[in-house]
């Protein structure tokens, strides 16, 4: 997830391709994510009892981290499959991705390999690869961020005088704080790449040197502030990740000696 939210001023093709690494890595984190949903339902269940079949179609639509969510909340199917599936979705998406960022960058390196000048029409299409592959990023990191949240399970007991409480219990990480703070931090990152990108866009087309101007410089001061956050980021993702060491450590291990 860090890896796609990076906006490093690298050469055009440079760039898509760091972004194709970082599907790359999600699609090899949330792949590990799904075994692992795996290995604690293998754990807790009956020896009598089947792991419940896992149905899925297409990417989620535009919003994915509510498809992620909804799937995850439907009382319809069992929730170890409600997981799988989420897991599996988020894992399609990156492959999406993926293959995505690799086409932009073949194209970004026609532009600057072949045709030896972007002009209008390199502009043209710097900005809808961009946009593209921006939105895609960010559909995966907050994709992946609910499937952490989601994964507190919302019990329902009755209590002695006969009303219902609901509880959380923990399925993933041992604290549910790194998830809300990772969450924070990546829609303020998010924001601040919004911002740049759509002041990237205004300094590449707009014809009036004053609107150049001020968007180049408000595009310089929103990366800086999206290098920070991205920083930050990283930090909130690794105490998520120890998180889930912490909590599912014996489940890892078996892993780790297969």
């Amino acid at each position: 997830m860090t890896a796609l939210l990076i906006q490093l001023p690298l050469d055009w093709t440079a760039g898509y391709v760091l972004k194709a690494i970082g599907f790359a890595l999600c699609m090899a984190g949330t792949r590990e994510l799904g075994e692992l949903c795996v290995r604690q339902y293998d754990a807790l269940k009956r020896k009598d009892e089947e792991r419940p079949p896992v149905r899925i179609s297409g990417l989620g639509g535009i919003a994915l981290c509510k498809n992620v969510r909804s799937t995850m909340e439907d009382k319809s199917s069992p929730f170890q499959a409600q997981r799988e599936a989420a897991a599996l979705l988020l894992e399609r998406n990156a492959v999406f991705g993926v293959a995505a960022a690799a086409l932009s960058a073949g194209l970004a390196a026609l532009f600057e390999f072949i045709v030896k000048g972007r002009g209008f029409a390199g502009n043209i299409t710097a900005c809808v690869l961009g946009l593209v592959v921006t939105a895609l990023a960010l559909r995966m990191v907050f994709g992946a961020v609910a499937f952490f949240d989601a994964n507190d399970l919302l019990m329902a007991a009755d209590d002695k005088d006969g009303s219902i409480v609901k509880s959380r219990k923990l399925l993933l990480t041992d604290n549910r704080t790194d998830i809300l703070r990772l969450k924070d931090i990546g829609n303020k990152t998010a924001l601040c790449i919004v911002v740049g990108l759509v002041s990237d866009i205004l300094n590449r087309l707009a014809g009036i040197q004053v609107i150049q101007d001020a968007a180049g410089l408000l595009a310089v001061m929103s990366k800086l502030t999206a290098y920070i956050m991205v920083i930050v980021f990283a930090v909130r993702a690794y105490s998520v990740r120890q998180g889930i060491i912490r909590k599912n450590g014996e489940y890892l291990e078996v892993t780790e000696e297969d």
